[in-house]
């Protein structure tokens, strides 16, 4: 027990805060995380979306401390705006993680009430790294609700875009995914290229997420070697003369050493003699279609017995 404290001749108060100083502290280490509460963006509800107008135009909000309401799933926690339609033709929309630390998703609605919208375009997929995109058809005069959440990180800085006109059209034509190539072999990046509202002005070649070569016209291909076995990842970018880019999906393949000139039945190393001893590499070989050898590759000799006899 703590001694009683004791009043003397020179004060006339007694040390009481010898007693609250402790219980002062206690309560002040309890109070504090009670006080503390964020506050989520303005436009954080459906309720409360910000209205953009015209086109181009562009909104900036924050997924800090936001929240998700009974809305359309499409990512996490979101913020909202409202836009009408300035005329009936084809817009882009964009949403964009502006410190590039997290990934978005996009949505596009209509009607007046969170849980009962309807989903004009949504994606989760990205076209660059930390955007999403999607392409409309908006009618002049129609308000459409537009959200961007957050599908990885803990979000902050998003902007919304919105620009007239679509993006161009892109798919890779070749290499096929998964093929296989040799080294120090030329290859071919390849890959179909349109824009339904304008031209393509540059396609870019990516392999490894290094820039290795573009194409401003028809064919868009670019011829390249590798001297490393290995898998490579290969993508394309191409832009129109609004400044609009389209990115592809990555695909992957696969460069090694060539074959063995013997890897087929029908290239069958000839073989003489009884004293046969021979080194091969059947790293790179392969198995052809109906080929009787266990396994998932093999190498073909032919030989002819000199003598008949037994052979080992």
């Amino acid at each position: 027990m703590l001694p009683a404290p004791k009043c003397t001749p020179r004060t006339t108060q007694c040390p009481t805060a010898f007693y609250l100083a402790p219980l002062l502290f206690f309560l002040t280490a309890i109070a504090l995380p009670l006080t503390a509460r964020a506050e989520p963006p303005p436009n954080d509800d459906f309720e409360n979306r910000t209205p953009l107008t015209g086109a181009p135009t562009t909104g900036i909000s924050t997924t800090i401390d936001a929240t998700v309401q009974a809305e359309p799933a499409n990512g996490g926690q979101s913020v909202w705006w409202s836009w009408t339609a300035p005329e009936t033709r084809t817009y882009t929309i964009e949403g964009a993680c502006l410190p590039k630390s997290f990934s978005v998703s996009i949505g596009v609605y209509t009607g007046t009430q969170v849980s009962s919208l309807t989903t004009i375009a949504a994606t989760r997929d990205m076209y660059l790294p930390y955007r999403a995109r999607v392409v409309i058809d908006a009618i002049a005069g129609t308000t459409y609700a537009m959200k961007i959440g957050v599908t990885g990180g803990i979000g902050g800085e998003v902007e919304l875009r919105i620009d007239t006109g679509s993006p161009p059209d892109l798919a890779i034509t070749h290499p096929l995914p998964s093929s296989t190539h040799h080294i120090n072999t030329p290859i071919t990046l390849g890959v179909d290229a349109s824009d339904s509202d304008g031209n393509i002005t540059r396609v870019d070649f990516y392999i490894n997420f290094d820039l290795v070569g573009s194409d401003s016209t028809p064919p868009y291909e670019l011829e390249v070697s590798f001297e490393h076995e290995i898998n490579y990842r290969f993508r394309a970018e191409a832009t129109d003369n609004d400044g609009k880019v389209s990115v592809t999906d990555d695909i992957f393949f696969l460069v090694t050493l060539p074959s063995p000139p013997n890897d087929n039945f029908a290239d069958r190393t000839p073989l003489s003699g009884t004293d046969i001893v021979l080194m091969d590499d059947i790293r790179y070989a392969t198995l052809e279609p109906s080929d009787p050898t266990s396994g998932n590759r093999s190498l073909w000799y032919s030989w002819t017995a000199p003598t008949p006899g037994p052979y080992v």
